[in-house]
């Protein structure tokens, strides 16, 4: 059934391959830019972390922002070691019996990654639900743009199937819901908002760091953990 629908959504997406060079082009852009891939959704995170309402207001909000991140940094986690440790499903783009059309201008890439579950599918799933917690009108927004600009793209592209794109939304979504407990936010984030307070420079330089690789997806991050891990399994590997 899964396998299926997988299928019925690939070809249909991919029938639109190779019949305008700019279309192919401009769905590789959305694919690899970051400013359209993180920066939007940086900027909805500044805005709600910045919106003044009730002090009250903008104290909880500020903690289910934090918590989100916590969350959606715990979900890729959770994705890089699904990645490693299922067995790896080849990427429709190098599976030669789908017989996929390859769009104008694709290279060979991410060859010897496995493409269940999505990373970018669990980072932009995750950041919107924390988005969507705090401002359903905004969220819904954002996740349109993120279906339409982020994720959809890649299946096109043939990097994914939609279920690995599911599966990753659901890991990110999930761990942003559960890290919305008493524990991260009255204790953890509280504690940060107080020292942001007390520390503004350090707390705000912190933030920054945050955003950018927020911006970039955590790009720079998910590359140490991925090689880490894979290091960790190969020397498992030879202590066995």
């Amino acid at each position: 059934m899964i396998a299926d629908a997988d299928h019925a959504v690939l070809y249909f997406l991919n029938g639109l391959a190779l019949k305008s060079w700019s279309f192919d082009v401009l769905i590789q852009l959305l694919e690899r830019n970051m400013l359209v891939k993180g920066g939007v959704i940086v900027t909805v995170y500044w805005f709600l972390w910045f919106h003044r309402d009730a002090e009250s207001e903008v104290r909880e909000r500020r903690k289910t922002l934090i918590a989100s991140v916590i969350g959606t940094f715990a979900g890729l986690m959770i994705t890089i070691i699904l990645t490693i440790v299922l067995p790896m499903r080849l990427r429709p783009v190098h599976d030669p019996s789908l017989h996929l059309l390859v769009p104008n201008g694709v290279e060979t890439i991410l060859k010897g990654y496995g493409s269940f579950p999505s990373d970018t599918a669990t980072l932009a799933g995750g950041l919107t639900m924390g988005i969507f917690l705090v401002s359903r009108r905004i969220g819904i927004f954002v996740l349109a743009f993120v279906l339409a600009m982020i994720l959809v793209p890649r299946v096109y592209l043939g990097l994914h199937y939609p279920s690995d794109i599911l599966a990753g939304i659901l890991i990110g979504a999930v761990s942003v819901v559960a890290a919305q407990t008493s524990a991260i936010r009255n204790v953890f984030a509280d504690k940060l908002l107080s020292l942001s307070e007390r520390y503004p420079g350090w707390a705000y330089a912190l933030l920054f760091f945050i955003a950018y690789q927020m911006g970039s997806l955590f790009l720079d991050l998910r590359d140490i953990g991925t090689t880490g891990l894979m290091i960790l399994e190969k020397i498992a590997h030879r202590m066995v």
